[in-house]
């Protein structure tokens, strides 16, 4: 009898290295005689409604001497195991699905492990999970690396003009928390320095998810909206305004994918009160990280309910978001927080 199992069930993807999945065969007998070879194959595939094509299929064959089996003893018969390690390349797409109202797959991708050995007919399969993650180690601690971005620039109102910086983390780890900010500054560039004593404007901040499939329109959905009033926002550029928001539900992870992927992006409004000014709408890509997937179950976010079986997209090519050409961006230095 033929069986394996893994350490885990989902594994990391991280940048600029590879993914190593370790895992047990172990093979039941009276009598053993050690293969001589042991395959295992990694299989990707994009589901798109009731179509599916594979993406990646990579074999590993890994040689097999009798030294290299551990073995005990189990109801008369004896078990063998033998460890095994792949290194995969980072570069494949996390895992995810999306599902419609009545629970059946609309789109996602997944994997698989079959394994298979020279002396039984018999073959093994296994779903596997990718996630990204930008967790490392160092002194025997996990820490998340949190990189920030500065974009800041000049509304093209033809009234009343404003400057504005902003700054956020570029990227979000779901394992770490749902909840995020933006901090904002304000100041106006006018000709007038006048300074209105009813000046003030709302502040609006949207995490928006878009799953986009090749040939067809993104489905959009906002994930989180919060507001904020500010009496005063020519203050904000010496002592910035936080704006909070927390996840209303847990976002699908960013799979960057040329036919099936996931994007996330923040959008901030602020609209003047002083009735001189235009609103200012800007829209910024953001990426969320972390193991949110479980087979157990099927995520209530994944539940989208104007996607049905026969993927009833309309036609078009994938939306992009841009700023304005006066738009700057930077890296800010990378924040850590570091658990034991």
């Amino acid at each position: 009898m033929l069986s394996f199992t893994l350490d885990q069930e989902s594994f990391a993807l991280k940048s600029n290295a590879t993914t190593e999945i370790e895992g047990v065969i172990q093979i039941k007998s009276h009598g053993f005689i050690a293969p001589s070879w042991i395959q295992i194959q990694l299989v990707g595939t994009e589901v798109i409604g009731s179509q599916a094509q594979t993406m990646i299929n990579d074999t590993f064959q890994l040689s097999s001497q009798i030294e290299d089996w551990n073995t005990r003893l189990f109801d008369q018969d004896d078990v063998y195991s033998y460890q095994f390690r792949l290194s995969v390349a980072s570069t494949l797409p996390a895992s995810f699905q999306v599902f419609d109202e009545e629970g059946s797959l609309v789109c996602g991708i997944g994997y698989q492990l079959q394994v298979k050995v020279s002396s039984m007919e018999q073959t093994m399969t296994r779903a596997i999970h990718f996630h990204r993650s930008g967790r490392y180690n160092v002194m025997d601690k996990q820490e998340y690396a949190i990189p920030k971005r500065v974009y800041w620039g000049i509304t093209k109102q033809a009234k009343q003009r404003w400057q504005y910086e902003l700054e956020f983390a570029g990227t979000f780890d779901l394992m770490v928390s749902r909840i995020g900010m933006v901090s904002v500054r304000l100041r106006s560039v006018s000709g007038h320095k006048r300074e209105l004593k009813d000046d003030c404007c709302l502040i609006g901040c949207q995490i928006i998810q878009s799953i986009h499939l090749e040939g067809y329109q993104s489905h959009i959905e906002v994930l989180a909206t919060t507001t904020k009033l500010l009496k005063n926002p020519n203050k904000t550029w010496n002592q910035s305004c936080q704006v909070e928001f927390e996840l209303d539900q847990l976002p699908l992870p960013t799979v960057i994918n040329q036919r099936l992927g996931v994007e996330h992006s923040i959008r901030l409004t602020v609209e003047f009160c002083a009735g001189e000014s235009e609103c200012m709408d800007l829209r910024f890509p953001v990426m969320f990280t972390g193991n949110s997937f479980s087979t157990n179950h099927v995520p209530k976010h994944a539940t989208v309910t104007n996607m049905k079986r026969q993927i009833s997209f309309a036609s078009s090519s994938s939306s992009s978001f841009t700023v304005s050409s006066l738009d700057s961006t930077i890296d800010a230095p990378l924040a850590c927080c570091t658990y034991n």
